[in-house]
């Protein structure tokens, strides 16, 4: 009832649309901690409740340069409700939906990215549950963050980015692009801190490309920093041998 007096009261305030990002960020962010405790019944319908505050907000209130980050938020809603492809359509608005608004930078710019970068994750979660089909969802998530790559590459998740990239580019077999990617995310991560699968997914691929002595150095790599026997690490040090015995 109060936000119901709020939207109807003050619907001409000029500091209406800050207020309603505002309260609606309280209740997703209160929904986080609950979610991080667990209290995922209690979680949703916070969500719920800044979704619709959100949703007033872009569709009651006139268009301002803040819409962009109210569609972000509510594609974040959606992505914690598991409704994906709802998300994405928030995403894409705050992204690209409002031209008229983009900057070069400050906290406009902030959301662009971030929705940009969320449209991977999310068609990475629709793929994950085979609710669109694996070669569209592809196509999706690698538009996706070389996009990312490319028109944000100062940003935090940029890094992210190219590591997903080259994950996918490897999976695909795509060898080539698998050394740009995973080369351009060791350039923004220390290599102590990498996953021992990039070392992995470098070595098949210097391999593949018919470089051995990066493939032995990357092999070498991933089977020092890899504690448990998996497949990967037996499939290394046999691959390793084999390339040491032809030597």
């Amino acid at each position: 009832m109060a936000i119901d007096k709020l939207f109807v009261n003050f619907a001409d305030n000029p500091d209406l649309p800050q207020t309603a990002l505002i309260i609606g960020e309280w209740f997703y962010k209160d929904g986080l901690t609950k979610r991080s405790n667990s209290l995922h019944n209690e979680a949703k319908p916070l969500y719920e409740r800044a979704f619709k505050i959100w949703s007033r907000f872009v569709n009651e209130l006139p268009d301002s340069n803040l819409v962009p980050e109210a569609c972000c938020w509510m594609g974040d809603c959606c992505f914690e409700l598991c409704r994906y492809k709802e998300a994405i359509v928030y995403y894409k608005k705050s992204s690209d939906g409002y031209p008229q608004f983009a900057t070069i930078s400050g906290i406009d710019t902030v959301h662009r990215w971030r929705s940009v970068y969320m449209t991977g994750q999310t068609f990475q979660k629709l793929k994950e549950s085979s609710d669109i089909n694996s070669a569209e969802a592809d196509v999706a998530i690698l538009e996706a963050y070389e996009r990312v790559v490319r028109d944000y590459e100062s940003s935090p998740v940029a890094k992210d980015a190219w590591r997903e990239l080259g994950k996918l580019y490897a999976e695909g077999n795509n060898w080539k692009d698998t050394i740009r990617c995973f080369n351009k995310y060791m350039l923004l991560v220390p290599k102590e801190r990498c996953s021992p699968e990039v070392f992995y997914y470098l070595a098949k691929s210097y391999d593949h490309m018919g470089n051995l002595d990066s493939a032995l150095n990357n092999y070498n790599l991933f089977i020092r920093l890899t504690m448990t026997e998996d497949s990967r690490r037996i499939e290394s040090k046999n691959r390793l041998n084999d390339i040491m015995n032809a030597k």
